[in-house]
């Protein structure tokens, strides 16, 4: 693939992301968990956010093409994938890298559903267990100087890792929520910025707060 057509496309699907994040902000405290290891960029994880938000999906199973071809399944009709974004190695000598991507499709977007979720269900997966009790995410906010979207993304992202029922029914009010998606428009790399922070701030409350069975 052209490197300039991969690099419009990811830049182009990021700031989507960035606005569908900035819409749908109050409905952070309703995503489900994805299924998956999270070994991926934070702008991945702000695209899957942002891609079930916008579609309102109510599962977090994403496959790729190649398990819907393998399983003879097929994409509805208009259906928009996730566009996943890495960085590959073009030169050898000078390490330089450039973007790429490929597609993700939520189960809900193709026809035989209750079929892949039949086969994505089998899979064995042990989950790790933190302690998410309100008292002590408070203390990490405060300490951590949190302001309202740190505080909303925060609870987004432990919900699609955990996928532990946490909401504390905060939200944007109208003038505040405009205000956020005009910055979304104008300036995104302000939201992504914030999002990227806010992500390493879970990575770093959950490697701290693991439940260890003894």
């Amino acid at each position: 693939m052209e490197n300039k057509k991969a690099r419009d496309i990811v830049l182009k699907s990021r700031n989507i992301a960035i606005e569908n994040i900035a819409y749908n902000i109050n409905k952070m405290g309703f995503l489900p968990k994805v299924e998956d290891n999270f070994n991926f960029r934070s702008d991945n994880k702000m695209r899957l956010m942002a891609h079930i938000l916008r579609n309102g999906f109510k599962t977090g199973y994403y496959v790729d093409e190649k398990f819907i071809e393998e399983n003879g399944f097929t994409i509805k009709e208009n259906q928009y994938a996730l566009i996943f974004e890495y960085l590959k190695e073009i030169d050898a000598e000078t390490g330089q890298k450039s973007y790429r991507f490929f597609k993700k499709y939520n189960i809900e977007q193709i026809n035989e559903t209750d079929k892949a979720l039949e086969i994505l269900s089998k899979e064995v997966k042990v989950r790790k267990k933190y302690n998410l009790r309100k008292e002590k995410l408070e203390t990490f906010f405060k300490e951590n100087n949190f302001d309202l979207l740190n505080r909303i993304l925060f609870i987004g992202i432990i919900r699609i890792v955990t996928g532990k029922d946490i909401n504390f029914g905060e939200k944007y009010e109208k003038a505040y929520k405009d205000e956020l998606i005009k910055i979304a428009k104008e300036n995104p790399e302000f939201i992504r910025n914030v999002f990227i922070e806010t992500d390493r701030f879970v990575n770093k409350y959950l490697y701290e707060n693991e439940l260890v069975e003894e």
